[in-house]
C-alpha cells in the first residue's frame, strides 16, 4: 500500500514537471499576464522613412525585454533612449541605450536590466517607402 502511494505521488510530481511546472506544481515559464504592469502590449503605425516614440516607465526592477513586431517587407528598427530624449537623429540626436536594427525578418528585440521608477522612450524607425503598422510587447521580469 505504502509503496503504491509513493509511486502515486512520484508520477504527480514527474507529470507536474513535464507539464512546464516544478515539483511543487508551479508553473516554470508562466504565460504573460496582460493585467500585469510588468507587461505591455503597444500599437501603432509609422510613415515612410519617419520615426514614432512610446514613453515608458519601468515599474519595477528587473530585465526588461522590448520586442518590435510587424507584417510585410518593411525594415523596421528598434531603440532605447532615455525619456527626455527629443530626436534619434541630427545634432540634438541623444544616446541610444538599446540598438535592435537588423535588415532580414520582422521582429527586432532590445533587452536591459532596469530599475523601479526608470523612464524610457522606446523608438520606432521605419526604413521602407511605405507606411507600417506594428506591434511592440515589453516585458520585466
Amino acid at each position: 500500500m505504502k509503496l503504491t502511494l509513493a509511486l502515486a505521488l512520484v508520477a504527480i510530481m514527474l507529470t507536474g514537471a513535464a507539464c512546464g511546472g516544478d515539483s511543487d506544481g508551479n508553473p516554470t515559464n508562466p504565460s504573460p499576464n496582460t493585467q500585469d504592469p510588468t507587461f505591455q502590449t503597444l500599437t501603432g503605425t509609422v510613415g515612410s522613412f519617419e520615426y514614432a516614440s512610446h514613453p515608458l516607465n519601468a515599474s519595477r526592477s528587473g530585465n526588461l525585454t522590448v520586442t518590435l513586431t510587424w507584417q510585410g517587407s518593411g525594415d523596421l528598427d528598434l531603440y532605447l533612449t532615455a525619456n527626455t530624449c527629443g530626436n534619434i537623429y541630427g545634432d540634438s540626436a541623444c544616446p541610444r541605450l538599446a540598438v535592435s536594427d537588423q535588415i532580414v525578418g520582422n521582429s527586432e528585440m532590445i533587452s536591459r536590466p532596469v530599475q523601479s521608477g526608470e523612464q524610457f522612450k522606446i523608438w520606432v524607425d521605419n526604413f521602407a517607402l511605405v507606411s507600417q503598422a506594428y506591434t511592440i510587447t515589453v516585458d520585466i521580469r
